[in-house]
């Protein structure tokens, strides 16, 4: 039930290394104290009330591992987390971010958790995203992303949600996720995505949901 703002002097805090104010009622703008936490790995700020853009100096978070500011009222590109390269999981989903996906976030090696729905986002998915770490989940819907579905999510093979909905997607679904069979969710609907599904999709093991609607695909099923 904690209310008003994130004081400036929490900068002081020089040794803390997890801040987690999620699930109250906080407002105004991240304050550029929390940039002065170089010592930090976890940062939750999630389900508040939080605005305003990421405050300049959040690349001094060097060792930071956990980022979740999701369902605020924050706006802004991401260009602040382009330095950030010891990010697990990476949570920003239900504000009003905009711009496009930091090409830098390709070499990102630890990432596991990406998610960003129902943001502004444009642009492509850089390509090598999710390809490096064990890599759980990626939710990106509800944005206006284009391009082409980087192939290599599912490369160490525990992707379980593959969530890319309500885009601009286009071309076709990559083969190699017919052999993804960690996937427990498949969701592509709405986008612009053509060709035909690859064969071994219909028969992955632990799919619960499959969602294909409203795309250009052709073929047969299964």
């Amino acid at each position: 039930m904690i209310e008003g703002r994130i004081p400036k002097a929490i900068g002081s805090l020089s040794f803390l290394e997890s801040l987690q104010l999620s699930i109250n009622y906080l407002v105004g703008e991240i304050p550029v104290g929390v940039t002065k936490l170089i010592n930090l790995q976890m940062l939750g700020l999630y389900d508040n009330q939080l605005s305003g853009t990421l405050p300049a100096g959040l690349s001094n978070l060097v060792n930071l591992a956990e980022f979740n500011v999701s369902t605020n009222l924050l706006f802004g590109d991401l260009s602040e987390l382009r330095g950030l390269s010891r990010l697990e999981s990476l949570h920003l989903f239900e504000n009003s971010f905009s711009g496009t996906i930091p090409e830098e976030f390709r070499e990102f090696k630890y990432l596991r958790q990406f998610s960003i729905y129902t943001n502004k986002f444009t642009g492509e998915l850089p390509a090598k995203i999710g390809s490096w770490a064990e890599f759980e989940y990626i939710n990106v819907s509800t944005n206006y992303l284009t391009e082409s579905i980087p192939l290599d999510m599912c490369k160490m093979g525990k992707i379980k949600k593959l969530l890319m909905l309500q885009n601009n997607f286009t071309g076709g679904l990559p083969e190699n996720y017919a052999s993804c069979t960690s996937l427990i969710r498949l969701r592509v609907n709405n986008n612009s995505l053509s060709g035909r599904v690859p064969d071994g999709i219909w028969s992955l093991p632990n799919l619960g949901i499959i969602d294909f609607e409203m795309n250009q695909f052709e073929g047969q099923v299964g």
